[in-house]
């Protein structure tokens, strides 16, 4: 008997920053089952003088031609990608809809028939699938909500959420991942759970040793180190907060590990830029990230407070603890709720440079403090717990 899953990212699955989405996945093939990951369909218009969005509508032609034609592909022994030849239908727009409807239910069932699947669950981090329910037999329909993407630039909010009412009301199983998230969903189905993001704490806490010049940089540098690691968004992160900060900070190293969210061209960089305390790194991989934050001393979240940000639980807030970083973060939703003596929350740059002189102040966190931090707060853990609350049939 063959358990499988098919999940419905809203992330391809050879994105360069992994998600929550492809983590989910590997650790539910590790727990036996067969994944059939569907790649993002297209819930936001693509931004045309973006080159990224132009490629990628090139690229998904030529994988979904390919997928329609020959099926998905398989990554490794547990999970099968499929890249869905649909069109970005940002609005719900009716006939849009069921083209991409039939292409992939087509390519669904036949997934499903060449596989042999006895028990299929439908996993899914968007509400686009509810009319799948009616089309293919599946033993349970689980939502991971993992953020508020009505809030997401390019996607129309009252179409999303009506698409949300109608799926959640025929979910098995809703997991949240903040507060915020968890009041909006139970008052619609009361099967609803909250599991906060999580960390591959092996992976964060015992950095392996690399060489090259960025770390020669770092290392060649006596003063106290502050890092922010993820794609540099506008639409996320409070840039002005971050240059202001930088700016008051002088005495203080800032590196930033990653790149400039694709199709932004912010001035506010090009001011961090000639900062002479200020070191743009690019991108890391996510393995060599460990080796990068283990000769930190501060994480910071200078994160933007909106609608989106309010409702998310940054992975990047347990992948610096785990790493034994103080963490300092603008007054996100998850900070609420989430204590330690190791978050500082701060409303503004003056705050935010205080929080920052403490926390170095106060050090990099222990072994111990750093286990008991994350809990069971783990990839392995949140799995085991979502498949104990799916099975247990409460």
């Amino acid at each position: 008997m063959k358990n499988c899953i098919i999940l419905f990212s809203t992330a391809d699955w050879d994105e360069p920053y992994w998600t929550n989405k492809q983590h989910t996945a590997k650790n539910l093939a590790e727990n036996g089952f067969d994944i059939i990951y569907v790649e993002s369909i297209g819930l936001r218009g693509p931004r045309l003088n973006s080159s990224k969005d132009v490629n990628r509508i090139f690229g998904r032609i030529k994988t979904g031609l390919k997928c329609l034609v020959s099926g998905g592909r398989q990554v490794n022994s547990k999970i099968r990608v499929i890249s869905p030849l649909s069109i970005p239908n940002p609005k719900n727009n009716v006939i849009l809809r069921k083209i991409n409807e039939l292409m992939i239910t087509f390519m669904l069932k036949r997934e499903k028939r060449y596989a042999q699947f006895n028990n299929v669950i439908l996993w899914s981090y968007h509400p686009y699938v509810s009319y799948l329910i009616n089309k293919i037999e599946f033993d349970k329909v689980i939502y991971h909500c993992v953020d508020d993407l009505s809030q997401v630039p390019g996607i129309d909010p009252i179409s999303f959420r009506n698409a949300e009412d109608l799926f959640l009301k025929k979910c098995n199983r809703i997991f949240v991942t903040t507060k915020s998230l968890l009041e909006r969903c139970i008052c619609i189905n009361e099967n609803t759970e909250y599991y906060s993001n999580v960390v591959d704490y092996n992976h964060f806490s015992i950095p392996k040793e690399i060489t090259n010049t960025n770390i020669r940089l770092i290392k060649s540098s006596n003063k106290p180190k502050i890092v922010y690691h993820g794609v540099i968004s506008d639409f996320k992160i409070d840039l002005e907060l971050l240059y202001n900060v930088m700016n008051k900070c002088d005495n203080y190293e800032f590196f930033i590990i990653g790149e400039e969210r694709e199709g932004q061209k912010s001035n506010i960089i090009n001011l961090m830029e000639k900062l002479d305390n200020v070191h743009f790194l690019g991108y890391i991989s996510y393995e060599d990230i460990p080796s990068y934050l283990s000769f930190m001393d501060v994480g910071i979240l200078p994160s933007l407070l909106n609608e989106y940000t309010y409702s998310m639980f940054p992975m990047k807030y347990y992948e610096y603890v785990a790493a034994k970083l103080p963490v300092v973060s603008t007054p996100l939703g998850f900070t609420e709720y989430t204590k330690g003596p190791w978050l500082r929350v701060a409303k503004n740059a003056d705050n935010f440079k205080n929080a920052i002189k403490q926390s170095i102040l106060d050090g990099r966190l222990s072994d111990e403090e750093s286990r008991n931090a994350v809990g069971d707060n783990t990839w392995q853990g949140r799995t085991q717990k979502m498949l104990e609350s799916i099975y247990s049939g409460s």
